[in-house]
């Protein structure tokens, strides 16, 4: 009974530690350029937030829609409490003189090689330490999401540059949105990349540009797509360690016609009980899908959905509205800053620790889980997360609070005294 004892309260000990970082993250975050929002967006360049439908009161107080979310406030202090360009097969020759570390499930996979049914979640993370391997394995394509200068300076091997910002404008832009699939086939294949390729993005660190470019590609149906854990700097301590070596050559990548294995529109309805094919059971797929605001609105409405908002407290309260006409949260939604997920070396927590981080907050698992943040790359790594931790269906309100705000028969719920 006495080692059972200690061994649980070494157990809490060693959870309660795991998210020691975690204020300090926040803290971090904050400290970002005021010209550039955490989605990597800069505030002049997004797109309109003009308002949209006739401008009813905002809902503040009490009622199911308009709720000020106390409880939802003591289970964040508990937690905190808790918490305190060219592609190509890569070879040998393109890494250092290390020997290789195998995957932890000595598995060599090649892209076409695959079985269809692979979940495209299921190694959507991979460790800077992995890549060694991962580059020996096979042919891969690695994309470097990092601005140009960064990636003048020194890139993997044939790395192919993405336009990052670009990227994130013309996906949210309405002219040039996800729904556009002929547009989005002909940029993914410029990049070399086809729907069985196999797809390895970093960035610089951020984790939330990778993670955005992730679920563009694994929205169009590339069914291995990984994030590097961690991003550039963690790649760069491999480089110091003689693991992995650095290019600045600019070689020409091979282009491809792409086609999509999904159409991106997820907001068809199967006829099943009148729910949208976005919110149907995955099995263990760990897929995630797009969803739109009246879809979302519809799902809240009858119960369907938990909605994760992983912006900052400021904004989740409505302190902080950036260029919204208001600021505030959906109804419902429970919070998680984007920071939380990850820990001091700025690495995608584990599925344990990601589980419990999410499981404190309130959410369950068995019932889909739609993230959402100001412009779709916080979403997109929170919906990275439930996925890593187990959560299905996961789906991602990509347009995210910018649209929901501006379309006035959605509605805000604010704390009072917010602007």
């Amino acid at each position: 009974m006495r080692l059972t004892t200690i061994a649980g309260m070494l157990a809490a000990a060693t959870l309660t530690a795991a998210f020691l970082d975690t204020r300090s993250r926040r803290r971090q975050s904050s400290r970002r350029d005021p010209a550039e929002g955490p989605d990597g967006l800069e505030d002049s360049s997004r797109p309109d937030q003009s308002a949209t439908g006739d401008q009813p009161k905002e809902h503040r107080g009490r009622g199911e829609w308009g709720r000020s979310t106390r409880g939802q406030e003591q289970a964040r202090q508990a937690r905190s409490s808790r918490a305190r360009s060219a592609a190509g097969p890569l070879t040998a020759d393109d890494i250092g003189d290390a020997p290789p570390v195998m995957h932890r499930d000595d598995r060599s996979r090649t892209a076409g090689s695959r079985q269809g049914s692979e979940p495209p979640t299921s190694e959507a993370i991979l460790e800077a330490q992995e890549l060694p391997s991962a580059i020996g394995a096979g042919s891969i394509i690695i994309l470097d999401v990092r601005d140009q200068a960064s990636y003048d300076a020194g890139h993997l091997p044939r790395a192919v540059h993405v336009d990052y910002e670009r990227w994130a404008h013309l996906s949210m832009d309405e002219p040039t949105g996800l729904k556009h699939d002929d547009a989005w086939r002909v940029r993914i294949g410029k990049l070399g990349v086809s729907a069985d390729s196999d797809v390895i993005i970093y960035d610089d660190g951020k984790m939330t540009n990778a993670a955005r470019i992730w679920f563009i590609l694994q929205h169009f149906g590339v069914r291995r797509v990984r994030v590097v854990n961690g991003g550039f700097p963690l790649i760069d301590h491999e480089v110091k360690f003689g693991k992995l070596r650095l290019s600045t050559d600019h070689e020409p990548h091979e282009r491809v016609t792409f086609k999509p294995m999904s159409t991106g529109d997820n907001t068809a309805m199967d006829g099943q009980a009148g729910m949208p094919q976005a919110l149907q059971p995955q099995g263990d797929e760990g897929e995630v899908k797009l969803i739109e605001r009246q879809e979302l609105f519809a799902a809240m409405q009858r119960g369907d959905v938990q909605v994760l908002d992983t912006r900052s407290r400021e904004e989740f309260e409505g302190r902080e509205q950036r260029k919204n006409p208001r600021g505030g949260h959906l109804p419902g939604a429970r919070n998680i800053p984007h920071a939380e997920f990850l820990d001091q070396r700025g690495r995608l927590r584990s599925p344990e620790e990601l589980d419990a981080l999410l499981s404190q907050a309130g959410f369950v698992k068995g019932k889909p889980i739609a993230t959402h943040c100001e412009s779709g790359g916080r979403s997109s790594l929170a919906a990275l997360a439930a996925a890593r931790a187990g959560y299905r269906p996961v789906l991602n309100y990509y347009l995210s609070f910018g649209d929901w705000a501006k379309d006035w028969t959605c509605p805000v719920v604010a704390e009072v005294g917010a602007p």
